[in-house]
């Protein structure tokens, strides 16, 4: 926002499976810079460091292949790839034809109710199921659009986080659920402009939000306006002699945060009537309560 500009993501292949993963353009070029490796995983670097072994299943109906950390490799010389694995190897389960798949949408991790008793994997499978059997796909794409004629924009993840884990198990992605409601995916933030209504030239969906409050309240403001240090930084908005900042990336880049805490010492230094705003207040229409008795 403003003058912080950050270079959001990038495509690269994870170094072990070969996988196209999404990586921030700094930790890309930190990587590169000091000859680090890249992987899509912390499951990918281990594999790759040799912090684990390939083996093979006990069970002789098996004989998957699967990676098991070192040192519980060495604990002992049978190694199962799956409780169902183990339990049929010791003739604690006599028939496969107990076996199940995980309930969770897109888990295909083998489970056993007359051994294990449970329909789901692991405990992390059961929540996720029952934050996403809430919701179905017709419902998830009506939501999207109810918000898309109600704001005349397509929403981003940040207003439905609580529908984004559902939204991803049952369209796959996030985009692919925009698209099933009928709109073309939000790009990549800051790598599109807005029109806000009064003409102003927005950097970002955020700004745009915030030129269309002000415009709609008869509220005088300037965008884009160079800060008084003289060293190049602009605030997104000037509002008589306040001066207003949405910090969008805060806490999501290393670099982002240095010259955000740069900017506010230098505002404080200078004494400036300053406001601040974080993509919460924007997005969850608490703008009121922050310029309310200042502007």
């Amino acid at each position: 926002m403003g003058c912080i500009w950050v270079n959001i993501v990038m495509y690269i292949r994870c170094d072990n499976c070969q996988i196209q993963f999404e990586r921030s353009t700094g930790r890309y070029n930190e990587a590169i810079k000091f000859g680090w490796r890249q992987f899509c995983s912390t499951k990918c670097q281990s594999v790759a460091k040799g912090q684990t072994k390939a083996c093979l299943c006990s069970n002789p109906t098996c004989k998957k292949s699967f990676a098991r950390k070192l040192s519980q490799a060495k604990l002992s010389k049978l190694l199962f790839c799956s409780h169902l694995c183990s339990a049929q190897y010791y003739g604690k389960i006599s028939k496969k034809d107990h076996a199940h798949t995980c309930e969770m949408i897109g888990c295909e991790n083998i489970v056993t109710s007359d051994y294990l008793g449970k329909r789901f994997c692991s405990n992390e499978c059961l929540k996720l199921f029952q934050k996403v059997s809430k919701y179905s796909m017709d419902s998830i794409v009506k939501i999207i659009q109810d918000l898309y004629y109600k704001h005349e924009r397509i929403p981003v993840k940040y207003e439905l986080q609580y529908l984004y884990e559902p939204a991803r198990k049952l369209f796959g992605t996030w985009n692919k659920a925009i698209e099933a409601a009928g709109f073309d995916p939000n790009p990549v933030m800051f790598a599109k402009h807005y029109m806000a209504k009064d003409g102003h030239n927005c950097d970002s969906l955020a700004e745009k939000i915030v030129d269309d409050y002000l415009f709609a309240r008869h509220v005088e403001h300037q965008i884009h306006v160079p800060y008084p240090f003289n060293n190049g930084m602009k605030c997104d908005f000037k509002i008589k002699d306040t001066w207003v900042e949405i910090f969008g990336l805060s806490d999501q880049h290393h670099r982002y945060d240095e010259l955000k805490q740069e900017k506010m010492r230098l505002i404080k230094e200078n004494g400036l009537n300053f406001i601040q705003l974080n993509l919460r207040e924007v997005y969850d229409g608490k703008m009121d309560q922050i310029f309310y008795e200042r502007i």
